[in-house]
């Protein structure tokens, strides 16, 4: 017993990896909360994304240049979020996750709210591309939440967080409901509406911490222990005897590391998801109104706001279908079943109403599902010290992906346009079949895993001993 105890006290002294602390820390108010101010911020370019369908026609009644022009009111925001997609992550590797979502936030709430009060179509234009800019901050509170719990429920955060964006997609189009058709509704008064979740994320800032696993890759070890100390004690927990173990970043981030060296392949391939899964969600967001306009030139709010419901829908599918699939395979899944509704949808004109409605909801779940699976897989693929510039070029290349999707000319016909959205859902599900299948079977996407149990002395093994993967999101 005696030796027992002495190898106990030696095991109190041994500084822990995080991923230990973690698991001392447990599951409590400090994550839940960090989820809910995490997902108002997240929400933000879901409520963007929606309200781009609503703003052309609603600015034609007081601007006639809109009028032939409608793509540029969301060019200006993809643009935007292309520039924003280069800004905030890396800025969020340098500066931290903290003061990089604020400053994000900031600029959305401050941009959004100008954009209401444009006096002109051309200055909306120009105001509409800041807030596209602002957006781009939207990978940092991804990162956040999953750098400040254990694996598994790292993982599961990650995948929950999605409901945010649902929430979002589901604000805008209730807001655009309920503001719009009214006889007091203007699409001024429909954007500081829309801003309003901003500003809650903004006034959380300080209830935040900053990420525990930044301030140790970069070497702040005194100042991550206090962050994990404070989360101890949020979920009823204590680390009095308990060190964290040295481990800073190996190199700066840049931009150049991750397309070099072992990152390349993984950014190249999720690079082509991101954009063409980018393209096919977006597309399927921005054709609904068009699915459900009115004889009248008006849209049916109602059916719109149900079929975007199918998003809810899409995220549980997703998380369960991991239950029984690997992340890569479930994503070839879910961007099949979008190429089977997208192809559905081409005979809108030869189904009822309601046939309509629901096979837009279908689409609306799996575009859903395959884009919450993609979002989780990438933080997971990249080390902590580009982990942010490397989500945010990806972002950057779905929002290419996006761009495209607004750039239709008026006369497209809309058989053609589904054609290409599915297609390009069809090079996704193959892509991430066979390109995807083998990475995840290589262990490429466990870069999170390894710095969550990384120290200093273990840094030699990293390349060649990763983590085993797990089997499911949702597992133990």
């Amino acid at each position: 017993s005696a030796l027992c105890v002495m190898r106990s006290c030696e095991d109190a002294n041994v500084p822990k990896t995080i991923a230990e602390i973690y698991d001392a820390i447990g599951l409590g108010p400090f994550q839940w909360s960090l989820f809910a101010i995490a997902g108002l911020g997240y929400m933000a370019d879901a409520i963007e994304t929606g309200v781009i369908s609503f703003l052309g026609a609603e600015c034609a009644k007081d601007w006639p240049a809109v009028r032939g022009n409608e793509n540029l009111l969301s060019t200006s925001v993809f643009v935007g979020e292309l520039v924003g997609a280069f800004v905030w992550g890396p800025l969020s590797d340098k500066i931290g996750r903290k003061r990089a979502f604020l400053y994000s936030n900031l600029c959305l709430i401050t941009f959004g709210m100008l954009s209401a009060g444009a006096p002109d179509f051309y200055t909306f234009i120009v105001i509409r591309f800041f807030v596209g800019i602002s957006i781009g901050g939207i990978v940092v509170p991804y990162d956040m939440l999953m750098e400040s719990c254990n694996e598994r429920h790292a993982l599961n955060f990650t995948a929950a967080i999605q409901f945010w964006w649902t929430f979002g997609t589901l604000y805008v189009n209730a807001i655009a409901t309920v503001i719009l058709p009214a006889d007091w509704g203007h699409w001024r008064v429909f954007l500081i509406f829309s801003c309003l979740p901003l500003v809650l994320a903004a006034l959380s800032y300080f209830a935040l911490s900053e990420s525990p696993m930044w301030l140790q890759d970069v070497g702040r070890d005194e100042e991550a222990m206090q962050v994990l100390q404070r989360a101890a004690a949020r979920n009823g927990r204590s680390l009095d005897g308990i060190a964290l173990t040295q481990y800073a970043r190996e190199s700066e981030p840049s931009l150049r590391e991750v397309f070099s060296g072992q990152h390349r392949r993984t950014s190249m391939s999720l690079s082509v998801v991101w954009m063409l899964g980018l393209f096919g969600y977006y597309g399927a967001a921005l054709v609904t109104p068009e699915i459900f306009s009115t004889e009248e030139g008006g849209v049916n709010f109602g059916e719109v706001l149900f079929s975007r419901c199918g998003e809810i829908v899409g995220v549980v599918f997703w998380m369960v279908l991991t239950w029984r699939v690997k992340l890569m395979h479930s994503l070839a899944i879910c961007y099949g079943a979008a190429v089977v509704f997208s192809l559905a949808l081409v005979a809108k004109d030869s189904v009822s109403h309601t046939s309509l409605a629901m096979l837009n909801f279908m689409l609306a779940a799996a575009v859903m599902a395959a884009n919450c699976g993609t979002w989780v897989v990438t933080p997971q693929a990249f080390p902590t010290h580009i982990r942010g510039t490397a989500g945010g070029v990806l972002y950057g290349a779905g929002r290419i992906g996006g761009l495209l999707a607004t750039l239709w000319p008026s006369a497209t016909p809309f058989v053609a346009v589904m054609l290409t959205y599915a297609g390009a859902n069809a090079i996704c599900a193959v892509f991430t079949l066979v390109e995807g299948g083998m990475l995840e079977h290589n262990g490429v996407l466990q870069a999170f895993s390894l710095d969550l149990r990384g120290s200093t002395l273990s840094r030699p093994s990293r390349p060649s001993a990763p983590a085993k993967p797990e089997a499911s999101l949702l597992s133990g």
